[in-house]
């Protein structure tokens, strides 16, 4: 799932991991959006399995609005 700090949880979503080299598994995920005015929030990952939970560090997400709707 997707957090916003502070505000919504979107998902969840199935991803396939695959084992590395390293002997860890990783996943890849991207989703693509329109920015319809600015946004200045933090986000992060939320992954469950039967092992049970893991949460990726916040991350930033910073943008404005190209055509300048609301910033």
């Amino acid at each position: 799932m997707i957090v916003r700090k502070g505000g919504m949880v979107s998902g969840p979503y199935a991803l396939q991991s695959k084992k590395g080299a390293n002997g860890l598994y990783m996943a890849s995920f991207s989703k693509t959006f329109d920015v319809h005015h600015k946004i200045d929030a933090e986000y992060r990952i939320l992954i469950g399995d039967k092992y049970g939970k893991t949460m990726s560090k916040w991350a930033p997400l910073k943008a404005s609005c190209k055509i300048k709707l609301g910033g």
